[in-house]
């Protein structure tokens, strides 16, 4: 585990500034990758801090790499930190907070452990053959997708995504 202090996080600070400083539209093809893209020129456009958190989230794990800052000593741990930072809103300066505190870095192993059970337990919920509970959003698109409820192509450009229709 790199300290605080390594050039490494110096290094993700200003790639996920640039990340977070740029403004996006939205994807015409985002299907094949994040529902916003970064934008070419003086298009209307979206600052980082309106998307909703899962954009956010997207966005960072699409265009920040991660794997090269494992690769440099970064744990998935810290990067999970830093990442809950960030879309928590958090100013630059403290986007590293807790990469090195042992409680912190605990808390959100067993946060991330947290959601995987809820996840898989969503997941038997839906195979089981019972219609999802509120409470499990991803399930809800296995359960339509296992039903053939879910929505044709041209009826996902009319949907609303994040507060902004399409």
């Amino acid at each position: 585990m790199l300290k605080r202090d390594d050039p490494a996080f110096n290094e993700l600070v200003a790639v996920i500034k640039s990340v977070v400083s740029s403004r996006y539209v939205e994807n015409p093809e985002p299907f094949l990758s994040s529902f916003y893209m970064m934008t070419s020129g003086d298009e209307p456009s979206f600052a980082f801090a309106s998307l909703n958190r899962r954009d956010r989230l997207e966005l960072l794990a699409e265009m920040v790499p991660w794997r090269d800052y494992g690769r440099e000593g970064i744990t998935s741990d810290q990067q999970r930190v830093i990442i809950g930072n960030v879309l928590d809103g958090k100013p630059k300066q403290q986007w590293l907070d807790g990469v090195c505190d042992e409680a912190v870095l605990e808390r959100h192993n067993r946060d991330s452990f947290k959601a995987k059970e809820v996840f898989l337990e969503s997941i038997s919920h839906v195979l089981d053959g019972k219609p999802p509970e509120p409470w499990m959003e991803g399930a809800r698109t296995l359960h339509d997708i296992l039903h053939g409820e879910y929505p044709k192509q041209q009826e996902v450009k009319q949907q609303v995504r994040g507060g902004r229709e399409m």
